[in-house]
């Protein structure tokens, strides 16, 4: 039989009895449609979360004053300035800012709240100072001044604060107490959850000197360093210079590098287990789906077993027979995925109008769709086809 004439009668058989097919197709169309939802979804959550984690810190190290090794007994490293200079001074570094933190009370008008402070270096805390969104942010010189995030400002008190307000600051190690003027105000912290920086609504960021004076520190040290490479396709190489640096300076003392870059590896390792994963789940469907097409195959050769006996009988052969149910089963296959795919994507578009959620159906995951469901349907028709192809013509043609 001819590849023309095979496709004529399959179009045929569909045309005969619309109803069945529709019935026995749908389960494949959910199966496509699940496996296509659940990998779109996925994709979009793998894309969301790893562009969140990645735009700060791939091109950095963090540099922590005590070491993580359980064997170490060595004491805490103690950050200086010095520090801060020779590591300024290493190979393929671009720039170091130390941060102190710590918690303390923060009062105005009578009103007391409990919040994070944190001590930075104003000239390198850019990313930070482009965060402004009303006054200013500090200067190296600020010694009584804060810069404030938006929760701070507009929900910890009765009264908004705002640029110029006067609030005061208690150490809870010391019981210091210091007056400050709020000189700026952080815009709303957009919650993407990168590696290098905390929630920064309910910070207050002062200068070290500042922190310095409030804590009332006789030997005042950092508590993180933040290293920023040249190149971050060569951060390992220049981690492993920060840590000869570091060894020079501290050889009595334990510290950590912490690198992005590797806890973001892992973070996609396992984004993917988690992606296919749900795809894996939702082709369970497909597997109901495909023990329906394969039902409907067995039916449909008991209703054709006097068609099947007299195309043997004008020369089919036993692979013809088989070939056509095969690609019978195998084209519903498709026809089912084509569907369901066109079911995602238009879900998808609806996604991304009403509710401004973007999930983009990529090529990777019709491709897997439209496999899975051909695969599904030819693997359910592999019996009903040999079943029909063994059939013995005589016997077949005496059957009315």
């Amino acid at each position: 039989m001819k590849l023309i004439d095979i496709a004529e009668y399959i179009l045929l058989s569909f045309t005969n009895d619309k109803f069945k097919i529709i019935m026995s197709s749908l389960g494949i169309i959910i199966g496509v449609f699940a496996i296509v939802a659940m990998l779109s979804v996925g994709n979009a959550m793998y894309t969301t979360i790893l562009d969140n984690f990645a735009s700060e810190g791939s091109d950095a190290i963090i540099v922590l004053p005590f070491s993580f090794s359980q064997s170490s007994d060595k004491e805490a490293a103690t950050f200086l300035d010095k520090d801060v200079k020779a590591l300024e001074n290493t190979v393929g570094v671009k720039s170091v800012s130390a941060r102190n933190d710590g918690r303390g009370t923060l009062s105005f008008r009578n009103d007391n709240i409990s919040t994070q402070f944190t001590a930075v270096m104003p000239l390198k805390e850019t990313s930070l100072a482009n965060k402004i969104e009303m006054g200013r942010f500090l200067t190296k010189s600020d010694t009584s001044a804060i810069v404030i995030g938006k929760d701070i400002s507009e929900k910890m008190f009765r009264i908004d604060l705002k640029p110029g307000s006067r609030v005061s600051l208690k150490d809870p190690a010391s019981g210091n107490i210091k007056d400050f003027t709020v000189v700026g105000v952080l815009k709303k912290d957009d919650g993407g959850g990168q590696l290098l920086r905390d929630n920064t609504d309910s910070m207050v960021i002062m200068t070290h000197k500042s922190l310095e004076e409030l804590g009332n520190v006789r030997s005042y040290s950092y508590s993180r360093l933040i290293v920023v490479v040249n190149d971050k396709d060569k951060i390992q190489e220049v981690s492993e210079d920060v840590d000869t640096t570091l060894q020079r300076l501290h050889k009595k003392e334990g510290f950590s590098l912490f690198m992005p870059t590797a806890f973001l590896d892992t973070l996609k390792s396992t984004l993917s287990v988690l992606k296919y994963g749900l795809a894996g789940f939702a082709a369970i469907s497909l597997l109901v789906g495909g023990i329906g097409i394969s039902n409907v195959m067995m039916l449909t050769v008991k209703e054709r077993v006097k068609e099947i006996g007299v195309m043997k009988a004008v020369g089919a052969k036993t692979s013809d027979i088989r070939l056509l149910f095969l690609m019978e089963s195998g084209f519903l296959g498709l026809i089912s995925a084509v569907i369901g795919i066109v079911v995602v994507v238009v879900l998808a578009k609806l996604a991304s109008i009403i509710v401004k959620i973007d999930i983009p159906v990529t090529a990777e995951s019709i491709i897997i769709g439209i496999v899975f469901g051909v695969m599904t349907t030819v693997i359910a028709g592999v019996y009903p086809a040999s079943k029909a192809a063994k059939l013995d013509p005589i016997e077949a043609l005496r059957q009315e």
